[in-house]
């Protein structure tokens, strides 16, 4: 049972006074709206950490593709972003 639930059955209790009642139920109200929080900024955290994986490895290709002037370095590091790793950076045609 976790403090939450603990929370809940303790607002159910009739004996406690309106004053305890409330006190309980504003503190399940409060560590609800955290844990919630919480569960948002982990989702968000993921979200970061996914894109600055994918730049991580954008930044490697680039290296490894040896790409020196600017315009080179964008046009590589645009398509490794989209998954495309190959060795030129021009425009491919179709």
């Amino acid at each position: 049972m976790n403090i939450l639930e603990v929370l809940e059955a303790l607002s159910k209790v009739q004996s406690f006074d309106l004053w305890s009642r409330n006190a309980v139920n504003d503190a399940r109200l409060y560590l609800t709206r955290i844990h919630n929080d919480n569960i948002i900024q982990d989702a968000r955290i993921a979200k970061l950490t996914a894109e600055v994986d994918r730049l991580r490895e954008a930044l490697e290709v680039i290296a490894k593709l040896g790409a020196t002037d600017g315009l080179n370095a964008k046009l590589i590091a645009r398509r490794a972003l989209e998954g495309d790793t190959t060795t030129t950076p021009e425009r491919r045609e179709g």
